[in-house]
């Protein structure tokens, strides 16, 4: 089993973690269990002054409402994530969580409206490799200026290539935006 938690933006620092997308990054716990997800988001939690994008806001005990149960927990389940293009064992899987989570209590509410839900992953598909495109740029200088077949790690300390890190179709794709 395997339990994960995207935490709240902000709520987690992103010190120390290579950007990617920078507002899609977040760091959250992965565990065997939720008690051990909640124990370690406890640690992770909190304002980090080496992280301008870290809330400062007190740190709740994450571990206190484990014991709780789900009854009365409002579960609500868009519509539009069950859209054509789903794949099988996605929504078989999906369905046996709502499954779980309505047999301990929880009122499972079907049919909620994202009315801006469609449009999520064409936002992604622009946010992320812009976003991508303008974090890797410290290293294109290194590709632009060096064969990169003969550019390695070992000549120039912390270099890499751009196209070690991004497929050639997402640089195609995002050439516009430099």
């Amino acid at each position: 089993n395997l339990t994960g938690l995207k935490p709240t933006y902000g709520r987690v620092s992103r010190w120390g973690m290579i950007a990617f997308a920078s507002s899609l990054d977040q760091a959250g716990p992965m565990a065997q269990t939720a008690e051990d997800a909640a124990l370690m988001l406890n640690v992770m939690s909190g304002h980090d002054r080496r992280d301008s994008t870290s809330i400062d806001h007190p740190v709740p005990d994450y571990t206190a409402d484990l014991g709780r149960g789900l009854d009365g927990l409002r579960v609500g389940v868009p519509d539009a994530l069950f859209a054509t293009g789903l794949e099988d064992g996605v929504r078989e899987a999906v369905e046996a969580a709502i499954a779980v989570f309505a047999a301990n209590g929880a009122l499972v509410e079907r049919g909620v409206d994202l009315p801006t839900a469609t449009a999520a992953l064409p936002v992604y598909s622009l946010i992320a490799p812009s976003e991508a495109s303008a974090n890797l740029a410290r290293y294109e200088a290194y590709y632009q200026f060096h064969d990169p077949i003969t550019l390695t790690l070992q000549q120039h300390r912390h270099a890499v290539r751009v196209t070690d890190v991004m497929p050639q179709r997402e640089l195609e794709s995002t050439e516009f935006f430099n």
